[in-house]
């Protein structure tokens, strides 16, 4: 998709209300279709939640896309705890398209998160027409329940 063209109409131009179309405009790519997809950054956020009053993680993940065609891309992330168990897999199914050289946030949460002190491997894997991107990060757990994303990679 390249664009988005909205038509307008007002009936009466007194009132207030607008009636819009949305069509959007689509452009065949001569050549080659090359899907391509960059993983730009993830960042690991706990957040409380006053209502249920329990504790959930936000996996922001970061796409860039620098391929040539638009991609609905899958999301999915498995959590292993250190003797390699998995302890959770979130998963985000492609809606909104990522246009070409479009960066976009996808967030994945992980609601009532409670996981025990210790540190957790995390496997991020795109999937936008069938090719995977992988991606590993690891985080860590303290006493206190705090998460903090640790920067050396352990494979």
């Amino acid at each position: 998709m390249i664009a988005m063209i909205f038509l307008c109409y007002k009936e009466d131009p007194d009132s207030g209300l607008n009636i819009r179309y949305g069509v959007p405009l689509y452009v065949r790519v001569k050549g080659r279709l090359r899907y391509s997809t960059q993983l730009e950054d993830i960042k690991i956020n706990k957040k409380f939640n006053e209502e249920t009053e329990g504790s959930s993680l936000d996996f922001a993940v970061t796409l860039q896309n620098t391929g040539n065609v638009h991609i609905k891309p899958n999301i999915a992330i498995d959590i292993y705890n250190s003797q390699g168990e998995k302890v959770k897999t979130l998963e985000l199914i492609g809606k909104a398209p990522l246009l070409v050289s479009g960066v976009d946030k996808y967030h994945l949460i992980f609601e009532d998160f409670n996981l025990p002190k210790g540190e957790y491997k995390v496997e991020i894997t795109v999937i936008y027409n069938h090719e995977p991107l992988r991606e590993y990060k690891y985080f860590m757990v303290d006493e206190s329940g705090a998460v903090r994303l640790l920067e050396a990679a352990k494979e």
